[in-house]
């Protein structure tokens, strides 16, 4: 493009920040946006082509793309906080079906875990949509929540030694299981383990499907998933005795809490919607556990390159761990990655020394 060009080229250039102003001024912040992403890119084209732009409307450009995005975002925020979440939805659906005699599926749930997991917190926000912080749950709460067709009988079973102890006695027969554990609590990783597998050992709990919660994985020193699989043997549990579905969860930020819903939801609803949700959520889980590896992996490298050796060692083993996870749901490709692990910790077993 030639000079002569690139001047040719402010006609439009100007034309365009005209109808940004016009679109500013009817607050169609969408389409000032997509203008100014053009009059942006006319401006990059004149000064490659050698051609020159007044200051004043550069300066005019960057303010008028500075104030229609923050306007873009706020209408949009404004937008959302109108309209009602799925859950309010689904709740009025719900209520209005109960209400009318029709008739809905009922899901009985025993919910368990550790106190201060979110359980109660958990229930909480499906009924109401709030987050709170309440006082530990003595023995059981029971919670009936109409969500569109179903209705969910909620067992929260209180997280103290004594209950969990005693946990045969809220038992009702559930539909589901969903054991919640806090993932930012590593120091009680272990008795979240024992008490988990004292209810998946019991015949009482046979064949009952599980889904397990990783939850308040907003706060800083919450564990990746793939750590708290590992450290609650979920691998363990054998294939074909039950359906689980694991995630990585925050009542808080209400983070995957409507995918672990869907998911208990599915069992009762549809057997084909059950395998398509349970396919998405296994291959989301190992696409998690693929960048886990890889982050592993790469900072053993520089840690290697830095001669912290035993530090690399760490990285190196989790992501041995990831790999075996992964082997475990039958990749089989992920026997080669064991050994390349394996092969580097030796290496690094040599370099330690």
């Amino acid at each position: 493009m030639s000079k002569i060009d690139a001047e040719a080229l402010l006609g439009p250039f100007r034309e365009f920040m005209e109808k940004v102003k016009e679109a500013m001024n009817a607050k169609n912040y969408k389409a000032a946006l997509a203008g100014l992403n053009i009059a942006g890119k006319l401006v990059t084209d004149i000064q490659n082509a050698g051609g020159e732009i007044p200051e004043e409307d550069i300066t005019e450009l960057g303010m008028l793309f500075a104030k229609a995005s923050e306007a873009a975002e706020y209408q949009a925020t404004e937008k959302k906080e109108k309209e009602p979440s799925q859950l309010a939805i689904l709740r009025d659906r719900g209520t209005r079906a109960e209400a009318t005699g029709k008739k809905v599926k009922v899901m009985s749930v025993f919910l368990f875990g550790l106190d201060a997991a979110g359980k109660t917190t958990f229930i909480d926000y499906i009924n109401k949509e709030r987050f709170i912080d309440p006082a530990p749950t003595v023995g059981v709460s029971i919670s009936r929540i109409a969500l569109g067709s179903m209705k969910f009988v909620f067992n929260d079973v209180g997280g103290q030694e004594k209950y969990r102890n005693d946990w045969k006695k809220y038992w009702k027969a559930p539909d589901f299981m969903v054991f919640m554990v806090d993932a930012s609590d590593s120091a009680r990783f272990g008795v979240a383990k024992q008490y988990l597998w004292s209810v998946l050992k019991d015949p009482a709990s046979q064949g009952v499907p599980l889904v397990v919660m990783s939850n308040k994985m907003d706060k800083p020193d919450a564990k990746p998933l793939v750590e708290v699989v590992n450290a609650l043997d979920l691998g363990a549990i054998p294939s074909g005795e039950r359906l689980v579905g694991i995630f990585d969860t925050s009542v808080k930020t209400t983070k995957n809490i409507d995918k672990a819903l869907n998911f208990v939801a599915s069992t009762a609803l549809s057997d084909q919607a059950l395998r398509h949700f349970v396919d998405a959520e296994i291959t989301r889980l190992n696409r998690n556990l693929g960048e886990f590896y890889k982050a592993y992996v790469e900072e053993a490298k520089v840690l290697e390159s830095e001669g912290h050796f035993k530090k690399a060692a760490d990285r190196v083993l989790k992501a041995k761990l990831v790999q075996e996870e992964l082997f475990k749901q039958g990749f089989s490709k992920a026997a080669k990655e064991v050994q390349k692990c394996n092969a580097w910790l030796a290496k690094l077993a040599q370099q330690i020394k």
